[in-house]
């Protein structure tokens, strides 16, 4: 059952759901996470509101900037005002790729991550990615 407060049943129902609550209920629901600006249910709806607003990312073009992701995956999302680049960390530490085409020459804009931060993401062809990061990016 969706976990929607820290009420009996979680807030899902006033009966008894088929299936059973899990024992955290009262501090991992969504009543909680939205009142958590780090939380990741406020995490997704940055992530929709950044896709409402980047037409690149509903209707840009896909460029992949590495043939075969290992490490990091990463590609651009491009329309004829708008390009974005998507990359995605998948291992627990930091990583420091070299991408295998070059994005365009560009100021980078950082637009989300999962892992805010001062640190330099890409520079020429060089990426760099904190632990489990997934960041957007976008030309200027």
């Amino acid at each position: 059952p969706m976990q929607w407060a820290p009420a009996p049943q979680a807030g899902f129902t006033a009966g008894r759901p088929w299936l059973p609550v899990q024992p955290d209920y009262a501090r991992r629901n969504v009543a909680a996470q939205s009142a958590d600006p780090a939380s990741i249910l406020n995490h997704y709806r940055a992530l929709l509101r950044l896709r409402r607003e980047m037409p690149a990312l509903r209707h840009g073009r896909f460029w992949p900037l590495t043939e075969r992701p290992v490490e990091v995956l990463a590609y651009l999302r491009q329309t004829p005002a708008q390009t974005a680049l998507v990359a995605l960390n998948f291992f627990g530490w930091p990583v420091d790729v070299r991408l295998d085409s070059p994005p365009p020459e560009a100021a980078w804009e950082l637009r989300l991550s999962s892992a805010p931060g001062a640190h330099r993401r890409l520079q020429g062809r060089h990426l760099t990615l904190a632990p489990f990061e997934a960041c957007v990016l976008e030309a200027r």
